[in-house]
C-alpha cells in the first residue's frame, strides 16, 4: 500500500492511496485469517479485462490515459480512480495483470 501526502497550508492531507495488487504474487504469506474470513482468500493475481467488465456493467468506464515502458494507466473520466496494467510481461508478471489500483483526491492526480 502507497500512501500519498500533501502539505496544505502547514497541514498534512492525504491525497492518494494505492493498493499494490501485483505484490499478491510474491512471497509465500497467505490471505491473513481475519481478512479470509470477511472476504475469502485473495487470488494471487487481477487481471484486468475482468475487472474493467465488472466496473463498465456499473456505468463506470475506465479510459487509456497514458502508456509507460513497462504499464498503461487507465482512469475514470469523472476521476479519483487509477488503474496501472502491466504492458507487457515482466518478472513473475503477465502482461494484462492490474499493478496497482490509486485513489486521489479531487484537485489532484494519483
Amino acid at each position: 500500500m502507497e500512501i500519498g501526502f500533501e502539505r496544505d497550508a502547514g497541514v498534512w492531507l492525504c491525497r492518494s492511496v494505492a493498493l499494490q495488487v501485483h505484490r499478491l504474487t510474491t512471497g509465500n504469506t497467505p490471505t491473513p485469517p481475519p481478512l479470509q474470513a470477511t472476504y475469502s482468500a485473495f487470488g494471487r493475481r487481477l487481471r484486468f479485462e475482468p475487472l474493467r467488465h465488472a466496473l463498465a456493467t456499473h456505468g463506470r468506464a475506465l479510459q487509456l490515459a497514458e502508456r509507460h515502458s513497462d504499464t498503461d494507466v487507465h482512469r475514470l473520466p469523472e476521476g479519483g480512480v487509477s488503474v496501472h496494467v502491466f504492458s507487457q510481461d515482466i518478472w513473475e508478471h503477465q502482461a494484462g495483470d492490474v499493478c496497482k489500483v490509486g485513489f486521489w483526491r479531487q484537485g489532484t492526480e494519483a
